[in-house]
């Protein structure tokens, strides 16, 4: 049994204008989602692992859109516990380490039901699925290469139809031995592809977004 706590935005009740008609705004009477997960785990040599799990979410929290009852021409991000959700799927982790190269690929793959539990929003059930790739090489005793790749397949994330999405990371990192200081710069999502659409439907009207943070 396992708690998520919401962050501090999804509890902030102040207005936050986005652009000219859209703001969101916080909900500070959000309650905790708890958790119930089941899970069957396999582990060949320290290197290997691959597992199957079923997970129940009651009051999963999350963010939604409709149109400002005072102002149809406004539309309000709003954050409640509208849901909850049944995933079921399998794991896999392998891990590599050498000398000058350490190595960590990881995949999910998961059939997911949310259940609404707002008027304003309806059921929806898909396939949500994930490829990451994390690569450090080692370059003298000072300095390690950082190059990561993930890819998010089409399916169902956070009760939202997403298209995919690639994101490729690199990075250095100089190492002060004597100081224990790690110097680290990080380039993220390199080629401007980790923007995916994605669309959901509240009050029966698809609401599509592209955001790029």
């Amino acid at each position: 049994r396992r708690i998520q706590r919401p962050p501090f935005s999804y509890l902030d009740p102040f207005r936050y204008f986005i652009s000219k008609y859209n703001y969101t705004e916080g909900n500070p009477n959000l309650r905790p989602s708890f958790r119930h997960n089941v899970e069957l785990t396999y582990i060949y040599k320290n290197s290997l692992s691959c597992k199957v799990y079923y997970n129940f979410g009651n009051d999963v929290f999350g963010q939604y859109v409709i149109l400002d009852s005072n102002n149809i021409h406004l539309q309000v991000q709003k954050t409640d516990n509208f849901f909850k959700e049944h995933s079921l799927g399998i794991g896999l982790f392998y891990y590599v380490n050498k000398k000058w190269f350490e190595c960590t690929i990881s995949g999910e793959f998961a059939y997911v039901k949310d259940i609404s539990k707002s008027n304003q929003l309806s059921d929806c059930q898909g396939i949500m699925s994930v490829l990451s790739m994390q690569n450090n090489f080692q370059i003298g005793k000072n300095f390690v290469l950082i190059c990561n790749l993930s890819e998010y397949f089409p399916g169902l994330y956070n009760h939202r139809y997403k298209r995919n999405s690639f994101e490729l990371d690199a990075g250095l990192v100089y190492s002060i031995l004597k100081a224990n200081i790690d110097i680290k710069l990080i380039v993220f999502d390199i080629l401007n592809t980790a923007t995916p659409a994605y669309f959901y439907y509240s009050n029966g009207i698809r609401q599509n977004y592209r955001n790029n943070y």
